[in-house]
């Protein structure tokens, strides 16, 4: 603990204290950067933006995948920190997968793999 020897010390730490709180009230904001992937794709964010903390930057990132048309393909978001640091990867999984991406089956498909599949299983 400090200890001022006289009163001009104290009105020394005083200021020294007061500008400590200032600064501390105007430091800025975090910034994070969203890069996205999409399938083999990446899209890095070179700008970034600012927020209040971390749990914002990643509702940002779950709102931006959300943003993206429901496809065959899984959507990532990572979250980098000014440093370049991965800090969180957000994740949206496709809904349509295998056969389904390929779109709807027609009657044409199904009499061709009717007749395939006892040629297939040595019919």
């Amino acid at each position: 603990m400090i200890h001022p020897k006289s009163a001009d010390e104290l009105l020394s730490l005083k200021r020294i204290m007061n500008l400590v709180r200032g600064l501390a009230k105007i430091a800025p904001m975090p910034r994070f950067f969203f890069d996205l992937c999409h399938g083999g794709d990446v899209y890095h964010d070179a700008r970034g933006g600012t927020f209040k903390g971390f749990a914002q930057a990643k509702a940002t990132a779950l709102d931006l995948l959300r943003r993206f048309p429901a496809g065959d393909r899984d959507l990532t978001c990572t979250i980098r920190d000014t440093f370049g640091r991965s800090v969180a990867n957000v994740s949206i999984k496709s809904e349509i997968s295998g056969r389904e991406a390929f779109g709807p089956q027609s009657s044409l498909q199904d009499d061709a793999l009717s007749k395939a599949l006892p040629f297939l299983a040595g019919g």
